[in-house]
């Protein structure tokens, strides 16, 4: 059933919604008046090329010393000694990795020396008494557990003889 105030709607071609006035929606609400993108524009060409000249993001982590020379440094190091698989890990990240990867002797010897000369003073440092040691440099940092097949990692795991890191196979 319909009413007159329907039939004068249908009559004038109206569908009882509302439509933009004369002129087009305020200057206000859902996306009409985005001021801000005209200035964020203009700034973009300037950026890209400070962007791609920008240094690489380090670690703020100190620098270790290693034989090979490489620049490594100290990413955290992740207490897991009350797990059952008792595993102290020293993550390391090391910016070369990916150029120094055809070499993997002499990173590996600099695994083994972060393992006895960094890994293990913390660990006796912190009365400390685990089943491994798990040490791991990376290209960049990343999170544990974090997957990037575009980022070199290394990952190796020792077991303490004597205060002594004895490679483990992993």
């Amino acid at each position: 059933m319909s009413t007159a105030r329907d039939k004068v709607k249908a009559a004038r071609g109206g569908t009882g919604r509302r439509a933009a006035p004369t002129g087009g929606a305020r200057q206000r609400g859902r996306g009409c008046h985005l001021s801000f993108a005209a200035p964020i524009a203009a700034l973009v060409p300037a950026l890209i090329p400070a962007l791609l000249l920008a240094d690489p993001v380090l670690p703020e982590g100190p620098q270790v010393t290693v034989p090979s020379g490489q620049p490594v440094y100290l990413l955290e190091y992740v207490d897991e000694t009350a797990t059952e698989d008792a595993i102290f890990r020293a993550r390391y990240v090391a910016p070369e990795l990916a150029e120094m990867s055809e070499a993997l002797e002499t990173v590996l010897d600099d695994m083994e020396h972060l393992c006895n000369r960094q890994a293990i003073p913390n660990v006796l440092a912190a009365g400390l008494a685990p089943a491994r040691i798990v040490v791991s440099l990376s290209a960049e940092p990343l999170g544990l557990g974090v997957i990037a097949p575009e980022v070199a990692q290394v990952f190796e795991s020792y077991s303490l003889q004597d205060n002594t890191c004895i490679w483990e196979l992993y």
